[in-house]
């Protein structure tokens, strides 16, 4: 018998899920709001290629179930790829576990290593995707301001030295979403310092990596002590629809996180199959070149767009897809006399922790044009000046 709502643990819509929603049913809108990769330099026929190819290697075998933790053809591959491609060499103790995306790998960790009333800290603002996951396990968040060198790590450590006990320390430290910074080597070596110090885990988000030109080391490249916890993902090298996302970290913990994963198989073994293809025949390795320098251009149109319409209200993003703006006014209030001036934005006001700022706005240059950028750039402008 159905028991009606109050029966169900009442949950938030992410305000990016909310924005792409109303930006679906928009036509002639410039969407500034997305956080999806851009659709034009997904290789589609390659990747149909790598398919037919796959489909006549394995035949039924290759959509049979997957099994926890990746099929080992893509584990294999994704090894190679982390210490080739992305510079991380994955110690002896280490194992990589695969994932449906990265953010259903923080879903898990989440589940692992939370209980309520756990503390996380995290850079503030934050992506609201990623902390939800810990909110919904019941951890306190704590944020930590952030500036164009990354999470404050001195107000960090005085907040330790206070008597603050968290469970966990969750960054992305390259391509910061949603500021863009890129936090500094000496920044990296300190937060490491402070996790060995208090006994800290660090959960480090890296999904924008492959497509960051010449990024500082990771923070799982510099740990020499089995604090870090690597979150890496294929969706903006290859495709954000394979969901297929990668989680480094000890062969103990790997095995409690593949027992969560076996509750679901949800990363599809043609698919696991497909982008192991896509690896080993070098398809990433030739992409990430010009997808660096892709995002590099459109994220130059983006800045210089809005220092030519809104000087001094955003912030200065170094790669990645977005910049956080201040317009001066609450950003939902306003959004719908964005959208009838042609533009639509994610109102970013829960992207923050500690004080909620109303009249931040996300904005994001990844599926539009260049040319689109800046017109979508000079709407916003136009709109809060009417």
């Amino acid at each position: 018998m159905f028991v009606g709502a109050q029966a169900f643990r009442r949950l938030e819509w992410s305000p990016v899920e909310l924005a792409s929603r109303t930006a679906r049913d928009l036509s002639g809108v410039i969407n500034l709001a997305s956080g999806s990769p851009d659709p034009s330099v997904i290789p589609v026929k390659e990747l149909a290629e790598l398919f037919e190819e796959m489909v006549r290697e394995y035949g039924a075998k290759g959509f049979l179930y997957p099994g926890a933790g990746g099929v080992p053809e893509l584990v294999k591959e994704l090894r190679s790829y982390v210490s080739s491609d992305l510079g991380i060499d994955i110690g002896e103790g280490d194992v990589l576990v695969v994932v449906s995306g990265a953010q259903h790998g923080i879903k898990l960790l989440s589940q692992l290593l939370l209980e309520p009333g756990d503390i996380v800290v995290t850079e503030d603002p934050t992506f609201w995707e990623a902390v939800d996951p810990m909110r919904f396990q019941g951890a306190r968040l704590v944020g930590i301001s952030i500036d164009e060198y990354g999470m404050d790590t001195s107000r960090l450590e005085d907040l330790l030295r206070r008597g603050l006990k968290p469970r966990l320390i969750y960054v992305i430290p390259t391509c910061h979403n949603p500021c863009g910074y890129v936090m500094s080597l000496d920044r990296r070596k300190h937060l490491l310092e402070i996790a060995e110090e208090y006994d800290l885990l660090i959960l480090e988000d890296d999904p924008y990596r492959p497509i960051a030109p010449n990024p500082p080391p990771s923070l799982k490249s510099m740990d020499r002590r089995g604090r870090v916890i690597y979150v890496g993902s294929m969706s903006k090298v290859l495709a954000p629809g394979l969901r297929i996302g990668f989680v480094v970290l000890s062969r103990d913990a790997a095995e409690e996180l593949s027992k969560l994963e076996q509750h679901d198989f949800s990363t599809a073994t043609p698919i696991q199959l497909l982008v192991a293809r896509a690896l080993r025949k070098g398809l990433v390795r030739s992409l990430i070149p010009r997808l660096r320098m892709h995002y590099k251009e459109k994220m130059d149109v983006l800045l210089g767009s809005l220092e030519e319409h809104m000087p001094g209200s955003y912030t200065k993003a170094e790669c990645g897809f977005f910049t956080i703006v201040r317009l001066g006014v609450d950003a939902e209030r306003h959004l719908p006399k964005a959208i009838a001036s042609g533009v639509i934005y994610v109102p970013a006001k829960d992207f923050y922790i500690e004080k909620k700022l109303p009249d931040a706005a996300r904005i994001s240059m990844s599926t539009q044009p260049k040319e689109k950028i800046a017109e979508g750039v000079k709407r916003l402008s136009s709109s809060l000046k009417s």
